[in-house]
């Protein structure tokens, strides 16, 4: 199941990205022209199985200058245009398109640290969300109020987005034939 998945999203995304290729280099342009620098930002995330992947990202802020957005950069992320480089992401299988909000290393840390008397929690929770890919876009991205440094907010966020991913599966199984999902 998951490789058929993994498929159709590779595919999926490298369409998305021939379709916006144009949007993505007008925004180089921009910001570069804000900021010198590389247009492209990475950054350390856990994906499946909580190991290490290089997120990409258009950068919006300016390099060792404050960590604000510059105009362009605070307009590129209200349309979500900074998360267009995450579809080359989706292409190399590290992300989805669809899943819960990738996080850092250091968040994970602080949710241990801010959370100890939940530690057995925190860990079968973790557990359970690196069973999946993170994705581009989902509840995190979708619900402007999520507070992502607290515990139950997600828990709770992500577990709606897993269960939107298992429907979004169920649906394509009679298209795709529920033999090749079931095979063992």
């Amino acid at each position: 199941m998951g490789c058929i998945l993994s498929v159709l999203e590779k595919i999926v995304a490298l369409f998305l990205f021939g379709m916006f290729w144009p949007i993505m280099a007008i925004c180089a342009l921009k910001i570069k022209s804000e900021a010198p620098g590389p247009f492209i930002f990475r950054q350390k995330r856990l994906g499946l199985g909580q190991k290490e992947f290089v997120l990409f990202k258009i950068r919006s802020m300016p390099i060792g200058g404050p960590r604000q957005p510059t105009l362009f950069g605070r307009w590129m992320r209200s349309h979500g245009l900074d998360e267009l480089a995450q579809l080359i992401n989706v292409m190399k299988g590290d992300m989805s398109l669809i899943g819960p909000r990738p996080i850092q290393q250091s968040e994970l840390h602080r949710f241990f640290q801010n959370h100890r008397d939940k530690k057995e929690d925190l860990e079968k929770f973790f557990a359970w969300r690196s069973s999946v890919r993170p994705g581009i876009t989902g509840s995190h991205q979708v619900i402007a109020n999520v507070q992502t440094d607290d515990f139950e907010s997600l828990q709770q966020n992500d577990k709606k987005q897993i269960s939107i991913q298992d429907c979004f599966v169920s649906f394509l199984i009679p298209f795709l034939g529920k033999e090749r999902f079931y095979r063992k």
